[in-house]
């Protein structure tokens, strides 16, 4: 027993010990919890709130044009044009955000806004959002823009704006950047995804499923439509259907659907080429970028110090608190209107002189 109980105490040192309790450590964890969930609630309850309170929009007519794409050929534009006053020459054009459409329910609070300063808007439609049309659109592709300021049929509109909606932001701020006309006086991007690599790891994380999963149902849905539109046109779309089936990440998206059909060469050199944070010093035209602190898909974090040096006509508001494109509806932007979103976004585009 004498040897037995020896060797017990001799094994005590080296008994695992119970770990002290990091109080440090365990209130960080807890700010981080709380500020994912305050994110997920301000993202999650203004979108469903527009959904139910918001009536449909009245007037406006549909809008066609079209682009003449190298490789789909004729490829149609479709948007809501509403007019503004009768003596107006401003027209503010609406980009909606991904999986989304232009009559959704967060642009039509925009377009009230708007139409309320006296301003015309033409709310488009990303490139084959709406299951029309024989393609579908990307982060960077701006080419259906430029159409739309070459159509005869706008050019009583002398001062143009652009706004912006999560990935229509980042469409809108690549536009300004690359073709600053005289007629496009200013822009505004709502939670933009200006890089793009830590937005896409965002949207393929695990906290992140229901959004994956619902965003990427309904592109799916909509390319299944355009691949029929190609075939009745004679095309053939870039990636099968049978593939893009088995897609579950939004990294296999661009992999397999957008880098094919647009020729870049990986992910990476999309992602490159396409986000406009390291190019924000080049935006020579009065911009607003508007992002959230808990923003759960556009990680502030990872592109506040993009933000640190845009030329002084670039205004940059970080709101708190906030989610994806749902911010209270006290924000101030600073400008001299109402309170909320939309007030202040139009407030923005009439103080542009």
């Amino acid at each position: 027993m004498s040897g037995l109980n020896r060797a017990t105490r001799l094994s005590r040192p080296f008994l695992p010990t119970k770990p002290r309790l990091n109080l440090e450590e365990l209130t960080d964890d807890l700010k981080g919890v709380s500020r994912q969930l305050n994110g997920h609630l301000w993202t999650l309850v203004p979108y469903g709130s527009a959904y139910l309170s918001t009536l449909p929009s009245m007037g406006g007519a549909e809008y066609v044009h079209g682009v003449d794409d190298p490789d789909k050929g004729w490829v149609p534009i479709y948007g809501r044009l509403y007019p503004g006053r009768t003596d107006g020459t401003r027209l503010v054009i609406l980009l909606h955000g991904l999986a989304s459409k232009p009559t959704d329910p967060y642009l039509r609070q925009m377009i009230r806004a708007l139409r309320r300063t006296g301003c015309a808007v033409l709310s488009a439609a990303l490139r084959g959002s709406l299951g029309r049309g024989p393609d579908h659109y990307h982060a960077g592709l701006t080419d259906d823009l430029k159409a739309i300021f070459s159509d005869a049929k706008l050019d009583m509109y002398e001062e143009i704006f652009i706004v912006g909606y999560s990935l229509g932001g980042q469409i809108a701020l690549r536009y300004a950047i690359d073709e600053p006309t005289s007629r496009l006086k200013g822009a505004v991007a709502l939670c933009a995804p200006i890089l793009m690599r830590p937005c896409q790891l965002a949207l393929d994380s695990m906290s992140l499923t229901p959004y994956r999963i619902s965003i990427l149902s309904v592109l799916k849905w909509t390319y299944h439509r355009l691949a029929w539109n190609a075939r009745r046109s004679g095309y053939a779309m870039d990636c099968p259907l049978r593939r893009v089936r088995q897609i579950r990440s939004f990294y296999e998206w661009d992999q397999h659907v957008v880098c094919p059909r647009y020729g870049y060469g990986s992910v990476d050199a999309y992602y490159e080429a396409v986000s406009v944070a390291p190019q924000l010093h080049a935006l020579s035209l009065p911009s607003l970028l508007v992002f959230a602190e808990n923003d759960p898909i556009v990680p502030i974090d990872a592109i506040r110090p993009s933000l640190a040096h845009v030329p002084d006509h670039v205004t940059v508001k970080i709101a708190q608190p906030g989610g994806h494109l749902g911010f209270s509806p006290t924000l101030d932007l600073g400008q001299d209107a109402s309170l909320g979103l939309t007030n202040q976004v139009a407030g923005w585009i009439q103080s542009i002189p």
